[in-house]
């Protein structure tokens, strides 16, 4: 996503997983294929819905990290700022949405 709520969704990543960089926009991924000599044919893209407290312990975050992370969480919840993770609370259970984008590529 572009913009403060991109800038927001890479920076709680980082806090979750310090090995992330940053979550591409469909046309930028598609300018890195061509740059690598690959054009896009199609693409398709996936929402998934997942717990946020066992997406979170996957990557093991630190205390504090997994604290700010779920109090950003919550508020987005609560109707407060856009993390760019989509996060809701169902029947008690705190979620966010994923993307997922598979792209159909061939030789430029």
């Amino acid at each position: 996503q572009p913009g403060p709520v991109g800038q927001r969704l890479d920076e709680l990543e980082r806090l979750r997983d310090p090995s992330h960089v940053s979550c591409p926009r469909e046309a930028e991924l598609g300018e890195w294929l061509l740059e690598t000599g690959l054009r896009p044919l199609a693409s398709a893209s996936r929402d998934q819905e997942l717990a946020a407290e066992p997406w979170l312990e996957r990557a093991h975050p630190a205390p504090e990290a997994r604290r700010i992370i779920l109090e950003a969480l919550r508020d987005e919840a609560a109707g407060g700022p856009e993390t760019g993770l989509h996060a809701r609370i169902t029947d008690d259970v705190l979620s966010i949405t994923h993307r997922y984008l598979l792209i159909h590529t061939a030789p430029a």
